[in-house]
């Protein structure tokens, strides 16, 4: 067991910069690729009661390296292979061949285990698998300036300095780093009994197989067993009140990652999305078929209703503390009711309540000037008869309304400040935003986001059902700014195209992921 911090940790970090230098590095020189799936071999010799294990691909020629280097130069920068490679060389002072090649044989990762902030203990270690593991360890033994002696454990041979605070081993093609000697025995443990391993985990496992099997980085993280034994009880007691414990306790993965076109980040959990799994269901978003394509910001949820009452039933009695501690109102209800008494509604839930389908946003800038602004925000309705009754409501209590028939639907019209903008009922869904945003839906006579090149790329990059997203077309956005971009980022503009944010419940772990797509500026 590890106490933080100690002198050795100066020698551990710099050879671990080395090795993610050279998989920096060595991505940039290769003219070939592989598309097979990330091994993570390193999982097997991981104990499996670790509670963060990171782990980095390094194998140097996978489709991840050579599209993430491919999208930067995309990007504007100039030779991005020579300007690495002369930092690696002129700060790390090492021979390519000889002390970065070794490492490079699939991937490499760090674990952490039975950590005690109180009393600054942690068990982990750096698990590498090498290329050459013979060469890759002098390498290590020689950037350590440590003075080592020989041991062994159940037949495996290691070396420990003097100090006994550097510990390196090798198992086959694996070179083992530890800070201290039950982290490298725990290691040494698992790798002669495999059911022992993180790799065997059946949270591990699910997690690993939902997410993308090609990438840069790999991030596993249980907060419940990491603090298992020390503040597990406290922490957990803290998000039950909350109601965050179902999630923030349960194991969930990160993925990093590049295609051919995309930057993208996934993220899972084993845990219950809780009030919000209604809006996190995939599904296909009727209203991107609807809004126009030029729409630069486009946010798609489901079920409102049905969110909101599972969430206020969960919190209802501590939202009646916070609001009477405001002194504005006695409990929840009161504030409700004001709110809709603004609309002529007795709640606001009476608005909320209809909302039980797709309800969604989009805004666009027909002139690329950010004060030239269109929006319509749509919702889904099952009972049209409730709805219409709600609008009818709202209509009568507000001042100098006018009708007018826009595609078959009667749009009630008012002026407020900010502006003119209508609300209606059309068929089974409510419509409300500016004049041309409600005529640009209603009249269908535009191409729709759904066919839009863009929208349709970044999607089918994002390669998992949609929830609850927000698209956001970054090309148009950044040209609202026009002139104040520095001109260094010209060409970066240019490239940037498209970000997606999901959020989706699926084959029973809960998502969150981006998609951020490069074009050409050719």
């Amino acid at each position: 067991m590890s106490i933080m911090p100690r002198r050795q940790y100066g020698a551990l970090i710099t050879v671990g910069l080395a090795v993610v230098a050279a998989v920096v590095v060595g991505g940039l020189f290769l003219t070939s690729s592989s598309a097979d799936e990330i091994d993570l071999t390193t999982a097997e010799l991981v104990p499996a009661d670790a509670g963060v294990y990171i782990a980095l691909n390094t194998d140097l020629a996978s489709t991840q390296w050579i599209d993430a280097f491919a999208l930067i130069e995309r990007l504007g920068e100039e030779d991005p292979e020579g300007q690495l490679r002369d930092s690696v060389e002129q700060q790390g002072n090492f021979d390519w061949e000889d002390d970065i090649a070794p490492f490079l044989g699939g991937n490499a990762a760090f674990f952490l285990a039975d950590l005690d902030p109180a009393r600054g203990l942690f068990q982990g270690a750096v698990i590498l698998q090498t290329r050459d593991s013979e060469r890759a360890e002098r390498v290590l033994l020689r950037e350590s300036g440590g003075d080592f002696v020989d041991d062994s454990y159940r037949g495996v041979d290691f070396k420990a300095d003097r100090d006994r605070d550097i510990f390196i081993a090798r198992i086959e093609e694996h070179l083992i780093l530890a800070a201290d000697e039950d982290s490298l025995l725990a290691v040494i443990k698992v790798s002669q009994n495999p059911d022992l391993s993180l790799a065997r985990v059946a949270e591990f496992q699910q997690l690993r197989d939902q997410l993308t099997a090609n990438f840069l980085s790999f991030v596993y993280v249980d907060a419940g067993t990491l603090f298992e034994d020390s503040l597990a009880g406290m922490l957990g007691k803290a998000l039950a009140q909350s109601g965050a414990d179902e999630l923030a306790l349960k194991p969930m993965a990160i993925v990093i990652g590049a295609t051919g076109n995309a930057f993208e980040l996934q993220a899972a959990s084993v845990g219950d999305a809780g009030p919000a799994a209604p809006a996190l269901q995939p599904r296909t978003s009727r209203f991107a078929a609807m809004v126009p394509a030029e729409a630069a910001i486009f946010v798609s949820t489901f079920d409102l209703a049905g969110v909101w009452t599972a969430s206020i039933a969960e919190a209802r009695d501590e939202l009646d503390e916070l609001i009477k501690d405001s002194r504005h109102f006695e409990n929840l209800d009161e504030a409700l009711a004001a709110a809709g008494q603004e609309l002529g509604l007795e709640s606001i839930e009476e608005l909320i309540a209809i909302f039980d389908g797709e309800s969604a946003l989009a805004v666009w800038f027909p002139s690329s000037d950010e004060d030239n602004v269109e929006f319509v925000f749509l919702a889904e309705v099952s009972n049209e008869q409730l709805a219409q009754d709600v609008l009818d409501t709202i209509v009568k209590t507000a001042d100098n309304v006018t009708e007018r028939q826009i595609g078959g639907a009667t749009v009630y019209f008012g002026d407020v400040q900010a502006g003119e903008f209508g609300l209606a009922l059309a068929g089974d869904y409510v419509a409300f935003g500016s004049r041309a945003g409600l005529e640009a839906v209603l009249l269908g006579d535009r191409p729709t986001l759904a066919g839009f090149d863009r929208y349709v790329t970044a999607v089918d990059a994002l390669g998992v059902g949609l929830g609850t997203y927000g698209f956001f077309d970054v090309s148009r956005l950044l040209r609202l700014t026009d002139g104040t971009i520095p001109v260094d980022l010209d060409e970066a503009e240019r490239a940037l195209e498209a970000l997606i944010v999901n959020f989706v419940s699926e084959a029973g772990v809960t998502r969150a992921g981006g998609v951020l797509t490069i074009g050409t500026t050719d």
